[in-house]
């Protein structure tokens, strides 16, 4: 069904409308939990962080990745506070929207939810699928494979 792991990729051309068609087109499903978040190290570091109630995050590697991105200090504790509230939000009322993912494995929104639902041992969590075919032509679908395959083994090894 799902290529794992699932990894986050670029803001490539066709990453955006891909994950519109999704949202407005697609269909949620149950999947289970497992090899989501494959380098989201960052994101469970600072949940810990979040439950130990620690308050400066500065020496985080989630802080440090958005800083290096070029997110300036108050526009990353913004991030972060969001981050924190989506946290409280879904251990209080569960995982509200799906995240979005690829068959060949690439997560085009959800990091942070999926991240969460991991923490929480949640063993199932909602995805749409985005089917590249749904919304490109078909040699446009092999080049965006093609891509996305040189991609996982360049940076990722696999």
């Amino acid at each position: 069904m799902i290529k794992r792991p699932v990894i986050g990729i670029p803001k490539w051309d066709w990453k955006s409308p891909l994950l519109k068609h999704a949202i407005k087109n697609g269909t949620s499903v149950s999947i289970e939990n497992i090899d989501l978040c494959y380098e989201l190290k960052r994101h469970l570091e600072i949940l810990n962080m979040f439950d130990e109630n620690i308050k400066d995050f500065s020496d985080s590697n989630y802080y440090k990745y958005q800083n290096l991105n070029g997110k300036p200090h108050k526009e990353v504790m913004f991030k972060i506070e969001l981050f924190k509230s989506l946290y409280a939000g879904i251990k209080k009322e569960g995982m509200r929207n799906a995240a979005v993912v690829t068959e060949d494995g690439c997560r085009l929104d959800g990091s942070h939810r999926l991240s969460i639902s991991q923490h929480l041992g949640i063993p199932h969590v909602n995805v749409i699928i985005a089917r590249y075919e749904e919304c490109f032509k078909p040699e446009k679908v092999k080049r965006i494979m093609k891509n996305v395959e040189e991609y996982r083994s360049i940076v990722y090894g696999f």
